[in-house]
């Protein structure tokens, strides 16, 4: 599948969760390890086979591990460039650097401590701008849609407690069909915000006003940012590699594989 000119922006430039850093002494949250290999591995893995070969990091500084990583895995069938953001403006500020320095047609926007997989990946040969979603318990932590019956979303609350269920949650994958349009909202948003960083949601809010955005359930979603979920990305990734019994320690992050 040629996706020559579809760019894949990922920030990972944000501070790593101090759960996660009372076992590691990580500096950047795409190194997070999933399963034996950094999250990011997985990401780049999946989608490489989706057929998508130009990426675009944001990290926190220059010459992190993760750079040597990625290019030495990565490097040699794949375009990727490295960016430091100027400051920290948010996540929503990080992507409009990230749009601002890359060239393309369309992008796909997928932040650096999520693995995902698309329950359809046709998707992606639509003009759509869609979000993938996924129920929560809980509203405080999420950016949480509103969706109507036809998969459009109407609103959107960020971290919001207290909000009645069900609560469909953004998970951090957003699908921008022109990389123009998303230089052209990210702006708008950022001279609009009244503070110094600028949040995905206000950037989708001004996408909405241009056009429709999907909700699209998730087929997979690891959320590998969270310490109180990263026992369950372990599990899922494993399972996957036909171990016949795994045991995971939630607390330690530990685990023994017995197979056949």
């Amino acid at each position: 599948m040629n996706r020559a000119d579809e760019l894949v922006l990922i920030p990972a430039a944000g501070r790593v969760p101090e759960g996660i850093l009372a076992f590691s002494s990580l500096s950047c949250s795409a190194m997070i390890p999933v399963a034996g290999r950094p999250v990011i591995h997985w990401t780049l893995h999946y989608l490489r086979s989706l057929g998508f070969r130009r990426f675009a990091l944001a990290v926190p500084q220059r010459g992190l591990f993760v750079e040597d990583y990625v290019d030495a895995v990565f490097g040699r069938d794949a375009e990727i460039s490295f960016l430091v953001p100027s400051a920290d403006r948010g996540l929503g500020g990080t992507v409009l650097e990230l749009a601002e320095a890359a060239e393309g047609g369309s992008a796909l926007v997928v932040l650096g401590d999520t693995h995902f997989e698309l329950a359809d990946p046709s998707i992606l040969e639509t003009e759509d701008a869609f979000v993938l979603v996924e129920r929560v318990e809980d509203s405080y932590r999420w950016c949480v849609a509103e969706i109507d019956d036809a998969d459009r979303i109407t609103g959107l609350h960020d971290k919001e407690p207290d909000l009645p269920g069900p609560l469909d949650a953004l998970i951090g994958v957003y699908r921008f069909p022109d990389l123009v349009e998303l230089r052209e909202v990210a702006r708008a948003a950022m001279t609009a915000t009244t503070g110094p960083r600028l949040e995905m949601a206000a950037v989708l809010r001004g996408l909405a006003e241009r056009r429709p955005i999907r909700a699209v359930r998730a087929g997979k979603w690891l959320d590998c940012g969270n310490p109180d979920r990263q026992a369950s990305s372990h599990r899922s990734l494993l399972q996957a590699r036909a171990f016949n019994e795994i045991d995971i320690d939630p607390v330690l992050g530990t685990l023994v594989k017995r197979s056949r």
